[in-house]
């Protein structure tokens, strides 16, 4: 246990210092009141897993400011990781599998989100749901998440 928690602390470090491309911060835990925020969450694993290269990330409980981290917020709570994923692929197909991790990161309530590099990609929307539109490809070009060209497509497939 003492080996995960030292390998996250070396891990979350790492991405403060903006190492890995695949990358995204957030201040706030993801709200999942209502369906339109369950879909902005969902975006943006989605985004993660069909953009090309390695694992992505998303660290919440840090302020960014032009895509690169400010400041330690910390959140307030976590969700429950088994949760997270279930509500993912009760939307998305293929299922895409991702790890969340509760950190404290300078004594404050931060947390991590793995999206493995995904072979199974591309990976869509199964139906409308919030801002998420069935069978329209999404990706993650620089900082941002956008519907993918048919370029982009192309070279998921």
């Amino acid at each position: 246990m003492n080996n995960m928690i030292e390998d996250l602390n070396i891990l979350f470090t790492k991405l403060l210092k903006a190492e890995v491309k695949k990358i995204d911060f957030k201040r706030d835990q993801y709200s999942l009141s209502n369906e339109h925020l369950k879909s902005e969450f969902t975006k943006d694993i989605l985004c993660m897993a069909n953009a090309p290269g390695e694992d992505g990330y998303i660290l919440l409980g840090i302020k960014s400011e032009k895509g690169k981290p400010k400041d330690i917020t910390g959140i307030s709570h976590h969700h429950d990781s088994s949760d997270l994923e279930q509500l993912v692929n009760s939307i998305i197909e293929p299922p895409i599998h991702f790890e969340y991790y509760p950190h404290q990161y300078k004594r404050a309530e931060c947390a991590l989100i793995r999206i493995p590099s995904s072979s199974s990609r591309p990976h869509w929307p199964k139906k409308d749901y919030g801002v998420l539109k069935r069978h329209v490809f999404y990706t993650r070009r620089g900082s941002g998440n956008r519907d993918a060209s048919m370029a982009e497509i192309r070279d998921m497939c």
